[in-house]
């Protein structure tokens, strides 16, 4: 926890105007690998709201899935957006819309998808319905896509780049 608050600390004495933000993408993803190891998790290092609050200079965003893992800060009183919430679903269809649209703007996917005897309207279509807005789902498709890799995508395949991760969970 030293290694994070001292260079605060001493960031806010030489220069308090200055934030930091800290971004923590899959904190989820450590408790898969703590039984095997024997040391502090981050997530008994970070910081609490009301540390957070006294340091002032410091904004943590953390991105997991669900789990006890979070329970530590929930009942510190964090602030906690649930990105399946429906506030979010409008925001999100759109997003995932743009997203695709994107992709399918690209000549060496729409030729592969074309070569499968969808069409583009067609595939965009089916795509936005059984991606269920999961935007990992999407990169990896249209990983796949480029590549050449279509055949079953829209019957619930998954691309091999994507397969071998779900297999990890």
């Amino acid at each position: 926890q030293m290694a994070l608050m001292d260079p605060l600390i001493q960031l806010r004495e030489l220069m308090p105007q200055e934030k930091v933000v800290l971004w923590i993408d899959g904190l989820d993803e450590e408790a898969d690998i703590l039984p095997y190891q024997h040391s502090e998790s981050i997530t008994d290092m970070l910081p609490l709201p009301e540390e957070l609050t006294e340091l002032s200079n410091l904004c943590l965003v953390i991105s997991s899935r669900p789990g006890r893992h979070l329970d530590r800060f929930s009942n510190a009183g964090a602030h906690i957006i649930y990105l399946e919430s429906e506030e979010f679903e409008a925001e999100k269809r759109t997003t995932v819309k743009v997203f695709i649209e994107r992709e399918l703007r690209k000549p060496d996917i729409q030729h592969n998808i074309e070569s499968t005897g969808y069409t583009l309207d067609i595939f965009k279509k089916e795509l936005i319905d059984c991606s269920e807005l999961n935007f990992l789902y999407l990169r990896h498709l249209f990983l796949a896509a480029g590549s050449g890799e279509i055949v079953d995508l829209l019957k619930g395949g998954l691309p091999d780049s994507l397969d071998s991760i779900y297999v990890l969970l």
